[in-house]
């Protein structure tokens, strides 16, 4: 027999909460729905579906209705027990409405609807509860709200104890970001400008302790007096806005002796508000730039020592190249005139030789001179100027050699070529020359007595490589990457040469678009190498040059 069969009138009699809970359940279930929807005491009710409203609500019913099959209420007979099981029913009644951010009375709300919404249809359906009934109904739902209540209760301070562990924990992570901030950080508040807060690298620079926490100020650092920014703090309270300054000097007593050091920051004034608009403190987050200040200005100091010594030394080439060359020309022409005027006597071959050896001096001058000008021209950021015609490099190459020929025999040296095919590239026929002459000439300087120089030239891969080798005393490996350095000579102690030679040769080469490079071996000598883009095979027509 089914419970809507066993809960007949008859069967029910005297008693007929049963029958109407079954008869009129529907109807009752609908009739508390709208209720929970229509009351304003559930505002967040609205916005659910019925099913989620009427997902406890129907099990308490079944629950009242199996309990009153099982023992039928009678007016003369003995007490029932009040438990039906609502417990429950109450927690998961309260773990979904706390889910569904349902405060404690907004979802007690809903299950004192529902003793409404039953009381109201047994008025309507002439039920008249009898004690044990009517006590059993609000026992049963009291149960429910009571066991909902204290799980609500439960769940929720459970919930306000971990937000507290989280903000808690919340709190000591920014207290340590704050305390371990790269950058210096304080809160002021108040007029006074109370040291609220301050971080460890704040307290560094100002070369104080935590001792000033709570002090104003002017009063805990009174060597700002008289800076200005106090009156930068006012503005800040004043008219709210937040103020930035960069490389701000500050002159403070870090060392506690009474003696001010010149410190300079990036910072920001920011001014904070309390709850009721007012301006109450003021937060400052600074960087310490003294370091970048010092370094910056030392910098413009080096340039401007650069910028007077570029100056001076274009003034002295001015000199060099106008008013040293003119008299050079003439005392060039005299010696060879003197050499061609002397005659074959003792005295006039002792006179040849010494024109002989003024020619020679005014010779290292005009080009010490030229490689003076390239210089200068190379350390202004100005490439070296070239005609670029096509040129048989043998040919250039045998030239250079040649004119070192009375020099080497002088020296006792020997002084080999390996320049037989004619090989064409697109070059500045007399830098290339000025080159090899340059290598050649520190060949011949720095190889002993019956040394051997070597001069080459041979096609690779769509270059020229040329070289000039000698058997000196080489070149230590540490030296090696300052050879090309200007006024940078591998011998210190030698006063031939201004150390211009290879910086001017490895301008030329790569000006060119060629590369240069030295290999070297301490006590065996030394070969430089330097590459020329090539040209064609065939040597042009004069009328192609």
């Amino acid at each position: 027999m089914g419970d809507e069969e066993r809960f007949s009138t008859a069967a029910l009699t005297p008693g007929r909460l049963g029958w109407l809970l079954v008869t009129f359940r529907a109807e009752l279930l609908e009739r508390w729905t709208q209720r929970v929807l229509e009351d304003p005491a559930v505002p967040d009710a609205n916005r659910l579906s019925k099913p989620t409203l009427e997902d406890h609500v129907p099990a308490l019913v079944e629950r009242l209705v199996k309990r009153l099959v099982r023992h039928p209420v009678e007016p003369w007979g003995e007490r029932v027990g009040r438990e039906v099981g609502a417990s429950g029913i109450g927690v998961a009644h309260a773990h979904q409405r706390i889910a569904l951010d349902y405060s404690l009375p907004e979802a007690l709300r809903e299950l004192s609807l529902f003793r409404v919404t039953v009381l109201a249809l047994c008025e309507e359906h002439q039920v008249t509860l009898h004690g044990e009934e009517a006590e059993l109904l609000h026992a049963t739902i009291d149960e429910m709200m009571t066991a909902s209540a204290s799980e609500l209760e439960r769940i929720s301070r459970h919930m306000y104890e971990q937000l507290l562990r989280s903000a808690e924990a919340e709190r000591e992570r920014l207290k340590m970001m704050f305390q371990e901030a790269p950058a210096a950080i304080c809160l002021l508040r108040g007029q006074d400008f109370t040291i609220e807060l301050a971080n460890l690298r704040i307290l560094d620079v100002w070369g104080k302790t935590d001792s000033i926490l709570g002090q104003p100020l002017m009063e805990a650092m009174p060597e700002l007096k008289g800076q200005g920014f106090d009156d930068l703090l006012r503005g800040v309270l004043k008219r709210g806005v937040t103020y930035q300054s960069k490389e701000q000097l500050a002159r403070l007593d870090r060392n506690r002796d009474g003696l001010l050091e010149d410190v300079y920051f990036d910072f920001v004034y920011v001014p904070l508000r309390a709850t009721d608009g007012t301006i109450e403190s003021v937060f400052v987050h600074a960087y310490e730039v003294t370091e970048k200040v010092i370094a910056r200005r030392r910098a413009e100091g080096l340039r401007e020592d650069a910028v007077r010594e570029v100056r001076t030394r274009e003034d002295l080439l001015a000199v060099v190249s106008h008013d040293l060359r003119n008299p050079l020309s003439t005392v060039l022409m005299g010696a060879k005139q003197i050499e061609r005027w002397a005659d074959e006597s003792e005295s006039g071959v002792r006179t040849k030789k010494a024109a002989g050896t003024i020619v020679k001096a005014v010779d290292r001058m005009n080009r010490l001179v030229s490689d003076l000008l390239d210089l200068a021209q190379l350390e202004a950021g100005q490439p070296l100027p070239i005609e670029v015609e096509r040129h048989d490099v043998v040919e250039l190459a045998r030239q250079a050699a040649d004119q070192f020929e009375p020099l080497v025999s002088s020296r006792k040296l020997t002084l080999r070529t390996n320049l037989t095919t004619p090989t064409y590239v697109l070059c500045d026929g007399d830098r290339v020359q000025q080159a090899l002459s340059n290598l050649i000439g520190n060949a011949i300087k720095f190889t002993r007595e019956a040394g051997v120089i070597s001069v080459e030239a041979r096609r690779t891969d769509g270059e020229i490589l040329l070289s000039v080798s000698d058997t000196g005393a080489g070149i230590p490996g540490d030296l090696v990457p300052n050879l090309f350095k200007p006024y940078w000579r591998a011998d210190a102690q030698r006063k031939d040469g201004a150390g211009l030679g290879l910086s001017i040769v490895k301008a030329i080469v790569e000006t060119h678009g060629g590369r240069i490079w030295v290999d070297t071996v301490p006590g065996k000598g030394s070969t430089f190498y330097f590459t020329l883009p090539a040209a064609d095979a065939m040597p042009a027509t004069k009328d192609e040059r």
